[in-house]
This record gives structure tokens, sequence and C-alpha cells, in this order.
């Protein structure tokens, strides 16, 4: 099966490293995902408009006050990644998109919320949406291999063996220690192969690239716990 890379790429066993991790990724967003989808932090709670309340001219004030200060629309626009992730650690890819979409309106070139949005819309099986995504986050981070590798495994389920094989091909570039980079780019040109689209190159390196990875299943987009 295929499955996307979304956040960070490490594994931390010890706890306190683990929450270091988390409020670097999330800025001053920290907490379980119950609690972040319950309520916002208070360092954010001037910033949102309370439950219930109407858009008048305080919510307005508000609203300006956000739109002038980059300090505080960072801050939000963590808080409303936070959400994202959140909502995608419960399956809900819907909500996430919609939580990654308020973040990217307060920063558009929030990269975590590119890429991890990509992600979600890939889920969603809307894959024009997820390769812009991934296309913007490599905008704002051009040497993240692991944007190249999503985006190839999203091209790769679109049918588009060729563009999949450059994508990883540039992942590769980027970080040629990792497996999965080679592995997946071996499945997509044996496909580009079989469907007579094949580089002159594509055999040979298919063979090479896929030669490990025979009889084993193909690996899929990678997700990250941010």
């Amino acid at each position: 099966p295929l499955v996307s890379r979304s956040g960070s790429w490490t594994t931390l066993s010890n706890p306190q490293q683990q929450q270091q991790q988390q409020q670097l990724q999330h800025g001053n967003v920290v907490g379980s995902v119950a609690s972040i989808l319950s309520r916002p932090p208070s360092a954010l709670s001037g910033l949102l408009p309370a439950p219930g309340a109407s858009s008048g001219s305080a919510s307005s004030t508000s609203s300006s006050s956000v739109e002038a200060d980059p300090a505080k629309r960072s801050k939000l626009s963590d808080y409303y990644h936070a959400r994202g992730y959140a909502a995608r650690k419960q399956g809900n890819f819907k909500g996430a998109v919609d939580e990654y979409t308020r973040a990217l309106a307060l920063s558009p070139t929030h990269f975590k919320a590119l890429f991890n949005r990509g992600f979600s819309y890939d889920k969603l099986g809307q894959y024009d949406r997820a390769i812009v995504d991934y296309t913007r986050a490599l905008e704002v981070d051009p040497a993240n291999s692991f944007a190249y590798y999503n985006r190839g495994i999203t091209k790769d389920r679109m049918g588009d063996f060729e563009g999949a094989v450059a994508d990883f091909s540039s992942a590769i570039s980027l970080d040629p220690k990792n497996a999965d980079f080679y592995h997946n780019r071996g499945f997509s040109l044996r496909k580009q192969v079989r469907s007579g689209l094949s580089s002159s190159w594509g055999c040979a390196a298919g063979c090479i690239d896929g030669s490990a990875s025979r009889g084993c299943s193909r690996t899929g987009l990678l997700g990250t716990p941010w």
C-alpha cells in the first residue's frame, strides 16, 4: 500500500525529548490531540473569537490586531496547524484540510501546513490538489527530500510514472541513503516499462532499483507526527 509521510522524520523514545520536539514543531501549541481540538492555548485566547461570539466590533478589532502583528499571525497559524495535525491523527482528513487552510491563510509559506495539507489531500484522493501543495512546499524548502518523495507517490497514483521517477530521483539526490526512495523509484520504473513510457535508461535503472524489493510490498506515503 502507498503511504505518504507527514511531519517530522525522527522517532524519539525519551518522553522529555518528545515534548521538546512537539514544542519545536507546534510552536506554543502543546497538548494531547483531544486538548488541542477542544480548546485554544491560553497564549492565544485573545486572538480567537469566544465560542458563540458574533462577528461584532470586538472580533473585528481582534482580527485587525492579528493582521497587524506578524508574531500573532505566526502563533495563530501554528495553532491551526496543530489542530490540523490533531484532526489527521483521528483520521479526519477533511477536517485537517480545513485547519491547514486556516493556517495558510495567515501564513502562506508555512511549510508544514503545505506539506501536511498535501498529505491529507492525497488521503482524500484529491491528487491534483496534493501535487499543488507539495509543489508549493518545495518552493519554500527546495532541499526537502520528503516533499519530493510524497509528490512522487501522488504522481504514481495518478499514473504519471515518468513524473514519479523524476521526483524519486530528486529525493535520492538529496538523501542518497534512504532505501524507500530507491524502492519506490524501482516500482515506478517497472510501471513505466510495462506502460511503454520508459526512458532509454528506465529498464536498467528499474532492474537496479527494484532488485532489492522484488516480492515486497510497495512503500507508501510517509507520515509524520506534526
